[in-house]
């Protein structure tokens, strides 16, 4: 069955259900950001001049392409009497001089506006009568080929006849060669897979910056002549020497000192660029073999690496510990992370939920620039100024069409619990929830003021499996299973009644009674009085929290904040109004976020 497509005003494709296998015409090449186009008399122009799209007809018959139309991401309408015979394409371009300048020859039609979109879009392809021939919703990020994006080659399909869910990323492959190969079937890569898969470009310890490559075959690989680059439009920078091999299954390490020494010598940048390797024949012509990452914002002395989750995506992430030359850490886990999101809620109620799962209390802003706060990416929300969240603590954001006392009457919210509305809005399809610590700004060469962050948790939720369809409008919420493992993974979710606050289990550490210089801490309870005190022996003046919490771990009443003298400090409180008989948890906390103490309290009723 075709989807029904209608043009209405902005001449988009309007769709039903479609069966893409059953199309003709597919679409079978994108290169959307293409090197630089460089033309016989040696100038240049920029990436974008050798964008292409190309489609092919897989039927056994010729097709007539009049009035077919694109309609989303480009728009183009095939001239009356175009035909397309049977395994034969059409190439768009989107400048014919810079296309002709490449490949040789001119392309079929030029967009008529609009360009491809480096980040990722959907393109769709109409007949004349306005049924939707194709659609592609291409991406440019793990686990799509990142290859595309930059490195030189285009995305294509990794069956000739396009085979497959067009939006899956496994229909899809980085190009055998440089510049892709339009007009034509993409030969199939028989370069030896070598991967990139660590480096370290932040460190103040004895521990060197360094990349290390993987070679996950069961051979040997030879690598002399390829190149080592941190900037993925400019491959050919670091060249490795002769009878540089990787033995099967191993790793090589490249340090810092190695890659920038020469003329063409680079240090990666603490705040984030490219770490690529290209492949190169004996002549240093590139084969159109390459792989690796972009990187983002770290920390001193945190690498980055690759992690393959529990449904074989692989994505590079800051690692828990720098592991050079051998396997991989699990990825690193920053002190608050997103433990529930409500994306298509029923009632319209979205929100999500954060936690500190650390024993500190966490600056949500940037120390020496305290004006620069963190955010949440993907619903457009930056904290508020001094803004900290203490240990154990839950903070939850709302869509700003909900009011706080009405969200908090409906969830039976406690009163101590912060909420924060955000102007933006969680996808019903599934999209990427980043948690990012602001860090201090820098200037770029040019005097430009950069306010770079570093990302501290991450969620691309979905909306079908593997990720939980319960929570795709069915009134549940994704909920965090394993708050301390990694987040961006379908396994570490599941579906469950929404609860903002009040459900997800605080960390708290097992019996921890701290004795220090500064600090004592001794509890007694009283059952013939019904009441239990703390006293606190401190050397200095601070502020002392003192807090209970039920066994599920939730904040259940905090009994005093307050600055204390040196000296003892006695504190009594009756138990008569709280639980009765139950088991509670006790946790003393001072100002500067260390804890002091944590024990089971049996309260006296």
């Amino acid at each position: 069955m075709n989807r029904l497509c209608a043009k209405i005003l902005t001449s988009f494709c309007i769709s039903a259900l479609f069966l893409y296998a059953n199309a003709a015409i597919v679409i079978t090449e994108i290169h959307y950001n293409p090197l630089d186009v460089v033309f016989l008399d040696g100038t240049t122009l920029d990436g974008d001049f050798g964008e292409f799209l190309e489609i092919k007809n897989t039927g056994t018959e010729t097709v007539d392409l009049s009035g077919y139309s694109f309609s989303n991401g480009l728009t183009f309408q095939f001239p009356a009497g175009t035909t397309i015979e049977a395994g034969k394409f059409k190439v768009l371009a989107f400048d014919e001089a810079g296309f002709e300048s490449r490949y040789g020859f001119k392309p079929d039609g030029i967009f008529e506006s609009g360009n491809l979109k480096n980040s990722g879009e959907k393109i769709t392809l109409c007949d004349a009568s306005g049924v939707e021939v194709d659609e592609v919703d291409y991406k440019d990020s793990s686990p799509w080929p990142v290859e595309p994006d930059g490195s030189g080659n285009s995305l294509v399909a990794v069956k000739p006849d396009r085979a497959g869910d067009p939006d899956h990323y496994s229909t899809w492959r980085a190009s055998a060669k440089i510049h892709g190969s339009p007009a034509a079937d993409d030969p199939e890569v028989s370069s030896p897979r070598v991967l990139v898969n660590e480096v370290l470009a932040n460190t103040d310890s004895t521990q060197d910056d360094f990349v290390e490559l993987y070679n996950p075959t069961d051979q040997e690989v030879d690598i002399s002549g390829w190149y080592l680059t941190d900037n993925a439009k400019k491959p050919t920078k670091y060249k490795f020497p002769a009878n540089t091999k990787i033995p099967a299954g191993g790793y090589l390490v490249i340090n810092a000192d190695v890659y920038s020494a020469g003329d063409n010598g680079f240090n990666f940048d603490a705040h984030g660029e490219d770490v690529f390797i290209f492949e190169a024949d004996a002549e240093g012509n590139l084969t159109g073999y390459n792989q690796g990452y972009s990187f983002g914002e770290v920390t001193n002395n945190i690498s980055f690496g690759r992690h393959i989750n529990s449904v074989g995506e692989t994505h590079f992430v800051p690692l828990d510990t720098i592991t050079p030359g051998a396997a991989n850490s699990k990825p690193y886990s920053g002190k608050v992370v997103i433990t529930e999101i409500m994306y298509n809620a029923a009632e319209g109620v979205e929100f999500i939920e954060l936690q500190n799962i650390s024993n500190d209390t966490v600056k949500l802003y940037e120390k020496d620039e305290p004006t620069n706060t963190w955010k949440v990416d993907g619903i457009g929300f930056n904290f508020p100024l001094n803004t900290v969240i203490n240990p154990g603590q839950i903070f939850v954001l709302i869509d700003d069409t909900v009011s706080v006392d009405a969200f908090r009457q409906k969830y039976s919210m406690d009163a101590s619990i912060p909420i924060f509305s955000y102007t933006g809005t969680l996808q019903g399809n599934g999209e990427t929830i980043k948690l990012e610590k602001a860090r201090i700004s820098y200037y770029e060469e040019d005097m430009t003021q950069v306010f770079p962050y570093m990302l501290i948790d991450w969620v691309s939720y979905g909306t079908s499996a593997p990720w939980p369809s319960e929570a795709d409008g069915a009134g549940k919420s994704l909920n965090r299973i394993k708050k301390n493992e990694y987040g961006n993974d379908p396994a570490n979710w599941k579906a469950e009644a929404p609860s903002p606050g009040t459900h997800n289990t605080a960390i708290i550490p097992r019996k921890n009674r701290i004795s220090t210089p500064d600090f004592k801490v001794a509890v007694h309870t009283n059952h013939l009085n019904k009441t239990f005190s703390i006293s606190l022996f401190t050397s200095r003046s601070d502020v002392v929290s003192v807090e209970l919490f039920d066994c599920q771990g939730r904040l259940y009443t905090r009994l005093m904040q307050q600055k204390l003298q040196p000296g003892l400090n006695t504190r009594t409180f009756s138990s008569e109004r709280m639980l009765n008989n139950n088991l509670l948890l006790l946790r003393v906390i001072a100002s500067s976020g260390k804890l002091l103490f944590t024990d089971k309290l049996l309260l006296p009723n």
